[in-house]
């Protein structure tokens, strides 16, 4: 295990230190933009916790092997009676083949805990989850802790065909065969639910649906499960239990919403299999309602934050289809005409669960401090020290950087940073209280977003960060990041 100092930037960020603190502290840092190591708050220290494809990971026959890579969502699982030493779950968001951890994703294990120097390390070896037993994972991305002892991991991007799913070249899912009856691609895109305690998948749940799923809600009375669709035309789903906690049986819907934006219903969709394989084509024909890249999603006193990326779009085939383009999408500057939007910045969305009310909480775009809040994607609401946040993550690359160039890259390179964005106490977003937890090195996301129970300890995913960095930041890392002794 490597613990190291994140690289702190003199006079980037002052730290307010309180000695009777409940979570993070920290405030707003200037403009930085290249980093090729994590700039945190001064006064923070970063702790090296697991390294993707330098590390080593333990399979079930007691073997070592080299670490998956891409490592995205975390699930921190604290022990019962300690607060700051458990296990740390993360799915892999990978299509590789691997002839010894098994094609496609995944997801891994380790135990963690923090040391009486405040530091935090693994302890033992760390541990990798064989999905054979489902027909493998493809892309796994974000994910839930439910409230009976299970973990659900969501599939991304599910591959149309078995051409697809194996490769251009032969690179990706190498075993195309059938599972149980179905196409080896269709068993690829849905949520998958793994047992906690024993750390073994348990099933696909195939009721569900299969589409993009990025990420997940499930309702504490184990009744409702919001689920997003990480597309351009993608759909608001949720799933209700026919019994609470068992997610195996019951009812998927398709959000529709209302007239010029107010409220909304949702639309029960055909339960049969080849009606769940193509939920989001049946959901369109049914009229649900089209966005743009559904993200991360969290809940706090009955509303849904959801992250929608963004990213401009000719709707055109998803509206002929008999889907209808989201009000805020049809406003301007957003909407150009003909079913297209100009969408450089994204914007988080707020969800009433009770009104089906869906509406725009914080636009993205240039801030009062010169920076520009872009591409928002992975997302957790927490509550520090009496303030509720919206924390948010960006994935700012590929193609939307042709889109709008801002001072946050450089030389055609993205410089993603973490924000905490204050509710107030009337719900809405206060703009000018956002503030920046973490400016990422050169080339990553950053994403994964995890607390202990107590707020103290944030642990976050540098997810595939330029090789040319210098270590431990050119590869993807898992950190934990505390106020320092």
């Amino acid at each position: 295990m490597n613990s190291i100092k994140a690289l702190f930037v003199t006079g980037l960020i002052s730290l307010t230190v309180q000695s009777k603190a409940q979570g993070l502290i920290f405030t707003n840092p200037i403009n930085e933009f290249n980093a090729t190591s994590l700039i945190v708050p001064e006064g923070y220290q970063v702790d090296v916790l697991y390294q993707a494809r330098k590390d080593s990971v333990r399979t079930e026959d007691g073997l070592l092997h080299l670490s998956k890579s891409k490592i995205d969502f975390l699930a921190y699982i604290p022990d019962e009676n300690h607060d700051h030493q458990g296990i740390l779950f993360m799915n892999h968001e990978l299509r590789d083949s691997n002839f010894v951890l098994g094609h496609g994703g995944g997801m891994s294990w380790v135990a963690v805990s923090q040391k009486e120097d405040g530091s935090w390390s693994t302890d033992d070896d760390a541990h990798y989850i064989d999905f054979s037993s489902v027909g493998g994972t493809w892309h796994n991305c974000g994910g839930e802790v439910t409230h009976h002892n299970t973990i659900l991991t969501a599939e991304e991007y599910p591959p149309f065909t078995n051409a697809e799913l194996y490769g251009s070249e032969g690179q990706q899912y190498l075993d195309t065969s059938d599972f149980n009856g179905m196409k080896r691609n269709e068993v690829m895109g849905w949520m998958v639910e793994v047992d906690i305690k024993s750390k073994k998948p348990l099933r696909k749940l195939w009721q569900m649906g299969r589409y993009s799923h990025e990420d997940t809600y499930c309702t504490p009375d184990g009744k409702v499960v919001y689920l997003t669709d990480d597309y351009g035309g993608g759909v608001f789903f949720k799933f209700e239990a026919a019994d609470p906690g068992d997610y195996q049986e019951g009812q998927l819907y398709a959000y529709k919403q209302g007239v010029n934006g107010q409220g909304g219903e949702w639309l029960p969709l055909p339960m049969e299999m080849d009606s769940l394989i193509h939920a989001r084509h049946v959901a369109h024909r049914m009229g649900a309602t089209l966005f743009k890249s559904h993200e991360w999603i969290d809940a706090h006193n009955g509303k849904l934050y959801i992250a929608e990326s963004g990213g401009s779009r000719d709707y055109s085939e998803d509206v002929e289809r008999g889907g209808a383009l989201a009000h805020h999408l049809q406003q301007e500057p957003l909407y150009i005409g003909k079913n297209t939007t100009y969408d450089p910045y994204g914007r988080i969305l707020v969800f009433d669960m009770e009104s089906n009310h869906m509406d725009v909480f914080f636009e993205g775009g240039p801030l009062g401090d010169g920076s520009v809040f872009k591409q928002p994607d992975g997302l957790e609401v927490e509550i520090i020290n009496g303030q509720t946040y919206v924390f948010v993550c960006e994935d700012y690359g590929g193609s939307s950087l042709a889109e709008i160039k801002q001072e946050s890259w450089k030389d055609g390179t993205a410089y993603d940073e973490l924000y905490a964005i204050p509710i107030n106490a009337d719900g809405s977003a206060n703009r000018e209280g956002i503030k920046r937890m973490a400016i990422g090195p050169e080339g990553c996301e950053l994403t994964g977003i995890a607390f202990t129970p107590d707020r103290k300890t944030m642990f976050l995913t540098v997810q595939h960060p330029s090789t040319n960095n210098p270590a431990p930041f050119n590869t993807g890392t898992v950190v934990a990041i505390t106020p320092s002794n």
